[in-house]
């Protein structure tokens, strides 16, 4: 019974992991495409 326990708990961590890591590379993708637009020739 507490290895179904732990494995719950670790499905959790992991998901909650896999959420983190989406925000962190969506805020990456943000950033590089902002900086993409930036400078760009036709801001100038």
């Amino acid at each position: 019974m507490n290895r179904n326990i732990s494995q719950g708990t670790r499905g959790r961590l992991a998901r909650f992991g896999q959420r983190v890591a989406a925000f962190v590379a969506e805020c990456n993708y943000a950033q590089t495409r902002l900086t993409s637009l930036r400078n760009t020739p036709e801001r100038f």
